[in-house]
């Protein structure tokens, strides 16, 4: 039921409802159709930063304000993104790293207004059709069965595929990313170094030299 009064719109509102209308969450911005621009924005002069919120991003804020008062189409979309992610019970912070995240890229040179985000499995389909090697990496769902004969789904990797695709990552087959005291290319552990002294690195176990042999 709505009625208006003094140019202002009422409804009723269900507490257990996440919008007012079942259809709301197909439009960003459904809740504020018939907000005025002039009088609807709290101002400037009321916002009052969270606790060990920086400095710098209440700054940045203030400069989307046009008369005192916030940009209305700012407002909205953060009004949204909050209610997206108490409706998905996704962590609090994670609204901090989208705006983060969404911010960089606004003021990034490469930015563009008219490229359009997409959705995952089109976005993940464009990169395998990219780069073709990186579909072997895509688990494969098999069944198996329990212990108490109960059959479940679990998802199986390519252990071969991610091998190959870890030693061929440059960004992780460096020196200083390699243990002390081994070998990579033969597997060989130097008994003397002082970091096989001690049980630390899979190469310091007592199996680790019998298992190297067998399957190496």
């Amino acid at each position: 039921m709505q009625q208006q009064v003094h140019n202002h719109q009422q409804m009723e509102n269900n507490p257990l409802q996440s919008c007012y209308d079942h259809l709301d969450h197909l439009n960003p911005f459904a809740l504020y159709d018939d907000v005025d621009q002039s009088s609807g924005e709290p101002s400037a002069d009321d916002y009052v930063p969270d606790e060990g919120e920086e400095d710098d991003d209440h700054s940045n804020y203030m400069g989307d304000t046009t008369n005192g008062q916030f940009s209305t189409a700012i407002s909205k979309i953060q009004v949204r993104l909050n209610d997206l992610i108490y409706r998905h019970k996704a962590p609090l912070h994670l609204y901090d790293d989208i705006v983060h995240l969404f911010n960089d890229y606004i003021s990034s040179p490469n930015f563009s207004k008219y490229a359009k985000l997409k959705t995952r499995q089109s976005f993940i389909k464009q990169l395998e059709l990219a780069h073709p090697d990186i579909t072997a990496l895509r688990p494969v769902n098999k069944q198996v069965t329990l212990h108490d004969n109960t059959v479940v789904t679990v998802p199986v990797f390519d252990a071969r595929a991610m091998i190959i695709d870890m030693i061929t990552n440059r960004d992780l087959m460096k020196k200083e990313n390699f243990a002390a005291g081994y070998d990579i290319y033969t597997g060989n552990v130097n008994d003397n170094h002082e970091a096989n002294k001690h049980y630390g690195e899979i190469h310091t176990g007592d199996e680790w030299i019998p298992a190297r042999d067998r399957f190496c």
